[in-house]
């Protein structure tokens, strides 16, 4: 068969199977599952154990053998040959955030888009490995690799999830990510966690914090100052800060708004955290080791390429170096 053969094949598969592809997205898109720390049976969490479960058995009706890796993961599979290629998606999701015009679990379709949280990643791309193997299956094209698809679990929050695959699983011959701009990419930046922490006083700043994964920029940031009174603020843009006075009576609350972007395009973002403490570095009500605090966690977050913590560097094959700030 020539390959101006199979492509055709291929577009009348989608075609024909593009209500049941959008069907399935929006039947996993349903569950929110934000991958968590869980306990034994369900270790990202009760979301991701029940998303896998369906997804698992959405692969069996579609006749594929399937394996569960502990609720760290799953797979389907076609073939019986000693080398394999495997499809690399996941199931879990980073959190919705806010601003959402419809809900975000459930797929709207509008000018030829799909939206809905996990719809691009990673839960779309990977029904679309499912019916790369359902190609090969219905077509019965002569299959000289086992073709697994891998549905892990904490792809957002660490990868825990390909270390139990490793584990169970030998390494394929080749694999690829769905989870990715297109037509392909074959290198991605390495990724360091890191906490910083900042002293001050305590004079006034009872708290401060926000945001619920590392790898997303921080779109809302909440400080409580006690002894503080609005006045104190000076200026400030409604449409970036709430502040409200403490149902205690002994303060007021302070919260920065700012836009959701993920790690690998912050430029896409404002950081809450950033906006919060540069305001607060220019309160002079308070104390001189709050406003210093303040100014240095601005100063690292003023920009998204390493230049406040003084680390900024680039090379040709993957440009600036990122980072964001999450969780405060």
């Amino acid at each position: 068969m020539s390959w101006k053969n199979i492509e055709a094949k291929i577009d009348a598969f989608i075609a024909e199977n593009k209500e049941n592809i959008i069907r399935d997205i929006t039947t996993l898109v349903k569950y929110p599952s934000v991958s968590i720390d869980g306990e034994a049976g369900a270790p990202f969490g009760e979301e991701c154990k029940k998303v896998l479960d369906k997804a698992l058995e959405m692969c069996a009706d579609y006749g594929f053998a399937t394996k569960n890796y502990d609720y760290y993961a799953g797979s389907a599979s076609i073939g019986d040959k000693e080398k394999e290629i495997s499809i690399m998606g996941h199931l879990d999701i980073v959190p919705v955030g806010d601003g959402w015009s419809n809900d975000p679990y459930t797929v709207v379709e509008k000018d030829g888009y799909l939206y809905g949280r996990g719809v691009d990643d990673d839960k779309g791309p990977t029904v679309l490995g499912l019916y790369a193997l359902l190609f090969l299956k219905e077509q019965q094209i002569p299959l000289n690799y086992t073709y697994r698809l891998m549905m892990g679990c904490s792809e957002e929050t660490g990868m825990a999830d390909v270390k139990v695959i490793l584990e169970k699983e030998k390494v394929p011959t080749f694999m690829f990510t769905p989870d990715a701009g297109f037509p392909v990419i074959n290198g991605e930046k390495g990724i360091m966690i890191a906490e910083g922490k900042f002293a001050h006083d305590g004079a006034h700043i009872v708290s401060f914090g926000g945001g619920t994964v590392s790898n997303i920029v921080n779109d809302m940031c909440t400080a409580v100052l006690k002894g503080i009174k609005k006045e104190d603020l000076g200026e400030y843009c409604p449409c970036r800060f709430d502040v409200v006075d403490c149902e205690c009576g002994c303060g007021i609350k302070v919260t920065a708004k700012g836009v959701a972007s993920h790690a690998a395009a912050p430029d896409n973002g404002v950081n809450a955290i950033y906006l919060l403490a540069d305001k607060l570095s220019k309160v002079e009500a308070l104390s001189a080791a709050e406003k210093e605090c303040m100014a240095k966690i601005a100063a690292t977050l003023a920009d998204y390429n390493g230049v406040g913590l003084g680390i900024d560097c680039e090379d040709e094959p993957s440009g600036k170096i990122t980072h964001v700030s999450g969780i405060a």
